[in-house]
């Protein structure tokens, strides 16, 4: 049930960011993306663990990629969860991230680097 609503609100946020959108079926197979890198885990967690007080401690969840696309191009939507200990020993609740992949890079999705991308497609 936690997977699902994960998902669905995941992918709620993504439709409601400016000029980034999940691909359809159909469009998602006429889309020619770049692969997205295998260690694609690994580029998240390196990204998410920075700052952490106990990033051993850190629980992470990934949704499967999808392709997503935008003005001028595509690439590859993931949403993303971590839970990690807080000095005090306690967990301090997931934190829900989204994530894009275009060309092997790994970019972070919020509504700044939504209209970035629109005025560098435009």
């Amino acid at each position: 049930m936690k997977k699902n609503v994960f998902l669905i609100s995941s992918v709620l946020f993504i439709s409601s960011c400016a000029g980034i959108q999940p691909a359809t079926p159909e469009e998602a197979a006429s889309l020619n993306c770049d692969p997205y890198p295998d260690n694609y885990k690994q580029m998240i967690i390196d990204y998410l663990s920075v700052g952490l007080y106990d990033p051993m401690s850190a629980q992470y969840r990934f949704t499967s990629p999808q392709k997503a696309k935008f003005k001028g191009g595509c690439g590859w939507y993931i949403a993303s969860g971590i839970n990690a200990k807080n000095r005090f020993g306690g967990y301090v609740g997931e934190k829900k991230s989204q994530f894009i992949i275009h060309k092997g890079k790994l970019q972070e999705i919020n509504q700044f680097q939504s209209e970035i991308l629109n005025s560098l497609n435009q």
